[in-house]
């Protein structure tokens, strides 16, 4: 990657149009090869999924205890190249994103170890499951627990 990149706070403003967006695409299997998803989500009626997922992205945005991390780059701090949803202090990681052209370079680590303190030395639960958390799942110590999300949200 020649240009670099620097880790920055979530804008309010600018960046929940993108996120939930990659989200919902990302957590749907979305892809140019595969533009209906994959997996029990992608035989949902689309606008039912789309609907209630951004209810969930929404409230876990909106939450309290709610860390959100993004990579943009140097010179132009407004170009999303990946992000991270955290909630730190119960250690979950709700969901990590890092865009197509950008994997591979560093960016999600990046993401990770500025949300969580001791990355990979304790156990971090994530929320949603991707196709790329079985990658990352033994190097971060990532261990899968979509009930987490409740404990979070309903308390």
């Amino acid at each position: 990657m020649a240009a670099l990149f620097f880790i920055r706070d979530f804008a309010a403003d600018t960046d929940p149009r993108y996120i939930v967006d990659s989200w919902q695409k990302s957590f749907l299997g979305v892809t140019k090869s595969n533009p209906r998803g994959r997996g029990p989500l992608a035989a949902m009626e689309w606008s039912t999924y789309f609907r209630a997922q951004k209810k969930v992205i929404d409230a876990i945005l909106s939450h309290p205890d709610t860390l959100v991390k993004v990579a943009a780059w140097d010179d132009d701090p407004a170009m999303v190249l990946g992000w991270c949803c955290s909630c730190p202090a119960r250690r979950l990681l709700h969901f990590l994103y890092v865009g197509g052209p950008y994997r591979q370079e560093g960016i999600g680590s990046a993401l990770m170890r500025a949300c969580f303190v001791e990355l990979g030395e304790r156990p971090i639960e994530a929320t949603h499951w991707t196709g790329r958390l079985p990658f990352y799942r033994l190097r971060w110590k990532l261990e899968y627990n979509p009930f987490a999300l409740y404990e979070v949200l309903c308390g």
